[in-house]
């Protein structure tokens, strides 16, 4: 009989140990699994908070302090003012914390504003700089292409030359420092972050991709003719590849992007010199080596000759690879004659609006 108490008082305390444990494991997940955050969004503000994993969210416009579950979070910073636009973040929230609104950028609608601002500034300290003779002596105009920064206060300018085909289009960075604007950048055909390690690298980054235009393009328009552009201009690099068969097959793949009387043209080129048996220096050679060309374009000036035409202009550049395992090839192991490596011709590209659809009509180096 005593054996049996004992039986049943073990059960009893192996019974409350697990209702301990229980109490303890949902204590400390009620508990210690949340912490404290401390909201302070400021003026005009608001913090939004979502648990990546959970999908737990809260939002405040207010300065409060809550108890939120530990994890990752994405932190959303937005600001009731339109002319700033939103932060997002991801932290670990793993501990008693603030969430502060950070400084906020303007949003890019304002920066626009902004830039018709200070255009006058802007033009007046270059021709204030060493730099003004390429204005008022070499026949080029500066064209502010874009405000970046927070504040607005660096600016991405591009000269275009009188004559595009002779004279390559220039770029270069200024920033405002004490309400004071200053070059910062030599104006180069293309700039590089090896050689201004002080300039974000997503400034230098925008301005080699970011096309000109002298006259009312829209935005869709001008993505439409750069992809137009581009599209050519890598295949007509290319067109010596040591993977082509023959020097005018690149035609065929661009046919659905060309005017029927361009594409004649095109095939009654290459095709008479093929028949003749004159293949080109370049083509053997590549041909001979092994050699892949590698083209990218940059500083594409984009004008609008009529309502329904364009011409589209850009500096090429080429690398020589090879073919098979893509490394390039060291200039000093290029034959003598081989002239597709390197700065290129550029070229302008028109291209006609033919009821809704954007054609290559013609191209000129």
């Amino acid at each position: 009989m005593n054996k049996a108490f004992n039986l049943k008082k073990l059960l009893k305390l192996i019974i409350l140990a697990v209702i301990v444990i229980s109490a303890i494991y949902f204590i400390n997940k009620l508990f210690f699994s949340q912490t404290t955050v401390n909201f302070n969004p400021g003026q005009n503000n608001s913090i939004k908070i979502i648990n990546i994993k959970n999908k737990y969210t809260f939002s405040t416009n207010q300065t409060i302090k809550k108890n939120i579950p530990v994890g990752l979070y994405t932190v959303s910073y937005q600001s009731n003012n339109l002319n700033y636009s939103s932060v997002k973040k991801i932290i670990n929230i793993s501990h008693p914390l603030t969430l502060a609104t950070p400084e906020l950028p303007y949003s890019q609608n304002y920066l626009n504003k902004l830039l018709n601002q200070e255009k006058p500034a802007i033009q007046q300290a270059f021709l204030a700089s060493s730099y003004s003779q390429l204005i008022t002596k070499n026949s080029y105009t500066i064209s502010t292409l874009k405000l970046v920064g927070k504040r607005g206060d660096w600016s991405l300018i591009k000269l275009i030359p009188s004559n595009v085909l002779n004279q390559n289009t220039l770029e270069l960075i200024m920033r405002k420092t004490n309400n004071n604007w200053s070059v910062i950048t030599k104006p180069s055909i293309f700039l590089s972050s090896q050689s201004y390690p002080q300039i974000p690298f997503q400034y230098i980054s925008l301005i080699n991709q970011i096309p000109l235009t002298t006259s009312s393009v829209a935005n869709s328009t001008q993505q439409i003719l750069m992809n137009l552009a581009n599209q050519y201009i890598q295949t007509y690099e290319n067109r010596n590849s040591a993977y082509q068969n023959t020097n005018y097959t690149w035609i065929n793949s661009l046919k659905n992007i060309l005017t029927s009387s361009f594409y004649n043209q095109l095939m009654n080129q290459y095709t008479s010199v093929g028949s003749t048996g004159s293949t080109g220096a370049n083509y053997l050679i590549s041909h001979q080596n092994n050699f892949k060309i590698i083209p990218s374009i940059n500083n594409c000036l984009i004008q609008a000759t009529s309502s329904t035409q364009f011409t589209v202009a850009c500096n090429i550049t080429n690398l020589v690879v090879n073919n098979k395992t893509s490394q390039i090839i060291n200039k000093t192991n290029i034959p003598f004659g081989y002239t597709l490596n390197g700065q290129q011709s550029s070229l302008m590209i028109t291209i006609n609006n033919q009821n809704n659809q954007y054609l290559i009509n013609s191209i000129s180096n």
